[in-house]
């Protein structure tokens, strides 16, 4: 018998993915989850702001 239960909340979360950003600065890899594109982003090493919309095309 499977009796695996989940957190109530967690299928909304199902389709979240990572995206790899790399800064235009320093071409460090950040990841952003593809929930949280429409906001702002720094990079973690520079803290220069991602251009996320732009790694999605």
């Amino acid at each position: 018998m499977n009796t695996t239960q989940h957190c109530p909340g967690h299928e909304p979360f199902k389709s979240i993915q990572p995206i790899e950003v790399t800064c235009s600065k320093c071409n460090t890899v950040n990841e952003v989850f593809s929930d949280e594109v429409e906001k702002t982003h720094t990079c973690s090493k520079c803290k220069e702001v991602l251009d996320v919309k732009k790694a999605l095309s």
